[in-house]
């Protein structure tokens, strides 16, 4: 069975966090899983959201807590949750939220790392 859209975002970017959710996988008979984070985490994405987040101030706080880390925190975890022996497929992605007006910027962090 596979669980294709897994979000790790309330944890640590750090291989025991991710053995908690193949293990939990491994107990539902999983034997693929998805692990994929919204873009709004990320620094990289701010243009991305930047209208969306002058919205009004509940849309602005939102979004100052959100668009925080580093992409290159996401992707050291997946660089080294990829050089470890799982009992089960994992791969990664992001869930990126399109909008045609920011397609190259998009475009360019979609590119920038060899996703799932």
């Amino acid at each position: 069975m596979v669980d294709a859209h897994v979000h790790i975002e309330r944890g640590p970017y750090e291989i025991g966090w991710i053995k908690r959710f193949v293990d939990y996988a491994i107990k539902r008979d999983i034997d693929s899983l998805y692990l994929l984070e919204h873009s709004h985490r990320f620094m990289e994405f701010s243009d991305l959201y930047a209208e969306i987040a002058a919205y009004n101030h509940y849309q602005t706080n939102w979004f100052s807590n959100k668009l925080n880390i580093p992409l290159k925190n996401y992707i050291t975890l997946i660089n080294q949750a990829r050089n470890h022996k799982w009992p089960i497929e994992i791969k990664f992605g992001l869930e990126v939220c399109y909008d045609e007006r920011h397609e190259d910027l998009i475009y360019r962090l979609k590119s920038s790392f060899n996703w799932d």
